[in-house]
């Protein structure tokens, strides 16, 4: 997808025709770009609130938009929890969050600097609320999705 840096709402715009494409095709797991939803050259904007929030609606959008469908996808954006910037990728399918994958491993070499932005995956899995939903998150979950 052509991805619009720090402009969530254009970037759902793009993913939903891909995804009605790959259903059209049969795929069943769909998986989009690193921080998708937002753009992965924000920079210091991983800090504003207002990336943070819209990414979270965007998600929300696909989420209602994505109803009824068996694809399981992973879309991605930067999330906080506890106090901490993430960079996650959230498996969906049929509208809901299946659960979230908090990157591990964090650059810092070269042109990477995302130590300064996200918090490296903590260890075990806890639950967080995202999307009005109790889901898994953390790096060591288990998937099953269902079948429609």
């Amino acid at each position: 997808p052509k991805v619009t840096v720090a402009d969530p709402q254009a970037n759902v715009a793009e993913l939903l025709p891909l995804h009605s494409a790959a259903e059209a095709e049969g795929v069943r797991l769909l998986v989009f770009p690193e921080l998708c939803l937002c753009g992965y050259t924000c920079a210091d904007l991983f800090y504003s609130d207002t990336i943070l929030s819209s990414a979270r609606e965007a998600l929300t959008d696909f989420l209602k938009s994505t109803e009824g469908t068996i694809i399981v996808s992973i879309i991605c954006l930067p999330l906080v929890v506890n106090d901490k910037i993430y960079n996650c990728a959230v498996f969906c399918q049929n509208g809901q969050v299946l659960g979230v994958v908090p990157k591990t491993y964090i650059p810092t070499y070269g042109e990477f600097s995302e130590s300064r932005y996200f918090a490296p995956a903590p260890d075990g899995v806890e639950y967080i609320t995202l999307c009005g939903r109790s889901v898994p998150f953390g790096a060591k979950i288990i998937f099953a999705a269902e079948e429609m």
